[in-house]
C-alpha cells in the first residue's frame, strides 16, 4: 500500500491525530523547570539590606576612627523593617446615590497600580523607596570612655539617624 493511497483512505489522518494526542500526552508530563521568583526576590532583598546595613556600619566606623583619640571603633546597627515601595496608583471615583429617610452620598473609589512594560515583563512603577528604620546602634572602641566622649557620639547619633538616645549603646574596648 501506498503512502498517497494510506492517506486518501482517512487512516493516515487518524493516525496523524493519534501521534499528535501521544505527543501532547507526553508533553504535558514534562517536569519543566520553573524557577521560584519569590525565593529569589526575597535572596535578592535580604542581600540588599545587608548591604545597606554593612555600608552604614562602615560609614559611622569610619567617622568614629576620624575623631582625635578614638581608636578601632567596630559598629553595629539594626534595623526595624525592610525597604518599602509605594507605587503609583491611578484612582478611579464613581459615585453611588441612596435615598432613605435622610439623602445619603457615598463615594467608592477604585485603585490600579500603574504598571510599566521592561521588554516582555510587567513592572509596577515605583514612585518611592523608603528606606528601614534604624532600631539600635552598638559602638565599641578605645577612647570612648569618656563622659564628654560618649555624649559626643550619642549626640552624633542621635542626629544622623533620628533615634532616641536609650537606643544607642556605648562600650569601651
Amino acid at each position: 500500500m501506498k503512502i498517497s493511497e494510506f492517506v486518501k483512505n482517512g487512516k493516515g489522518r487518524l493516525v496523524t491525530l493519534f501521534l499528535a494526542g501521544i505527543i501532547l500526552i507526553g508533553v504535558s508530563y514534562i517536569d519543566i523547570e520553573k524557577k521560584d521568583t519569590a525565593k529569589e526576590v526575597e535572596e535578592v532583598t535580604v542581600q540588599k539590606m545587608e548591604a545597606y546595613t554593612e555600608d552604614l556600619e562602615q560609614k559611622v566606623s569610619d567617622l568614629l576612627n576620624s575623631m582625635e583619640g578614638i581608636s578601632e571603633v567596630k559598629v553595629m546597627i539594626t534595623l526595624k523593617n525592610g525597604t518599602e515601595k509605594i507605587l503609583k496608583e491611578d484612582t478611579e471615583s464613581t459615585r453611588t446615590r441612596q435615598e432613605k429617610k435622610e439623602e445619603q452620598e457615598d463615594e467608592e473609589a477604585m485603585k490600579k497600580t500603574t504598571v510599566i512594560l521592561q521588554g516582555e515583563e510587567e513592572k509596577p512603577y515605583v514612585v518611592q523607596e523608603i528606606y528601614p528604620q534604624i532600631q539600635g546602634i552598638a559602638i565599641s572602641g578605645k577612647g570612648i570612655s569618656e563622659q564628654s566622649r560618649k555624649k559626643e557620639i550619642l549626640d552624633m547619633m542621635q542626629a544622623l539617624f533620628d533615634i532616641p538616645i536609650h537606643k544607642i549603646a556605648i562600650m569601651e574596648k
